[in-house]
């Protein structure tokens, strides 16, 4: 017999019942956001960047664990909080996540990534069934087949896009050999700028840079000049080769760490002086 969790969502004296699959649905989703957060401690740790990753790291574990224990303990207001802040996080960090979402060879971009929009997702479906089967006096403890197979697939394919990435991530660390490395311009990328930030080269000659990535986030060395844009996964290092273009001033830089100031780019730039 399906739990009725309409008394539930609206007595406080109800709360030991066993929540409905929806709100455990919901909670299960700041589950998921929790360890988001323990995925950027974790990469902010492995990297040295353990300063700068707390602060987003332990607001995505305080809100996830919150605001899911109390999706699982409390009720109606609970699943209201929780369907806007899964609302809020897809509607502000999607459209800012598509570039990160292509490249699941930076574990740590990648993961905070699908963990926190599943776990967004999972929030706002599990929290408006949730209420909806309040109102409607429907609510069910247990999950129809059809509802537990689409959650268990959510979860797999959640699971096998971060084993993939993992994989991808270490397979991506990689180092020039000292034959290709013979002539070419060191370029290393660190804690986010490209050192050195400005090359003199000769108008119309052939380019060799040796470039490493060494930031536990994914760069990218993009000259639209001369027609490069080359990923770098963290701990990669790859040889860049084009023909300098004419002489003038030209800038490269990083596409996700960087943005368009008029003309130019500010951010994680470089500057290439052709003559």
């Amino acid at each position: 017999m399906a739990t009725d969790t309409a008394t539930t969502l609206t007595n406080p004296a109800a709360t030991t019942q066993a929540p409905s699959f929806y709100r455990r649905v919901g909670a299960l989703g700041f589950g998921l956001i929790a360890l988001a957060g323990v995925a950027v401690l974790v990469a902010g740790l492995l990297a040295g960047d353990v300063a700068e990753a707390a602060g987003y790291g332990l607001a995505f574990i305080v809100i996830g664990l919150l605001i899911g224990g109390l999706v699982w303990r409390v009720g109606r207001w609970a699943l209201i909080v929780s369907g806007v802040l899964s609302l809020l996080l897809l509607v502000l960090v999607l459209p800012f996540s598509l570039f990160s979402l292509a490249h699941p060879e930076s574990a740590s971009d990648f993961l905070p990534l699908v963990l926190a929009l599943a776990g967004a997702l999972l929030g706002l479906v599990g929290s408006v069934v949730a209420m909806v089967e309040s109102r409607r006096g429907t609510a069910r403890a247990e999950a129809r087949p059809g509802e537990a197979w689409a959650l268990r697939g959510l979860l797999g394919a959640v699971g096998v896009a971060v084993a993939l990435s993992l994989a991808l991530t270490l397979a991506g660390r990689s180092t020039v050999s000292a034959a290709a490395r013979a002539g070419a311009t060191n370029v290393q990328i660190k804690s986010y700028a490209f050192a050195p930030g400005t090359l003199q080269v000769q108008a119309g000659e052939t380019v060799r840079l040796v470039v490493h990535n060494g930031d536990s986030t994914l760069h990218t060395f993009t000259l639209p000049a001369a027609g490069v844009d080359v990923s770098l996964a963290p701990g990669a290092e790859k040889v860049i080769e084009f023909k300098a273009p004419a002489a003038g001033v030209y800038q490269w830089y990083c596409i996700p760490h960087s943005s368009l100031a008029g003309a130019t780019r500010t951010g994680m730039v470089g500057t290439l002086h052709s003559r």
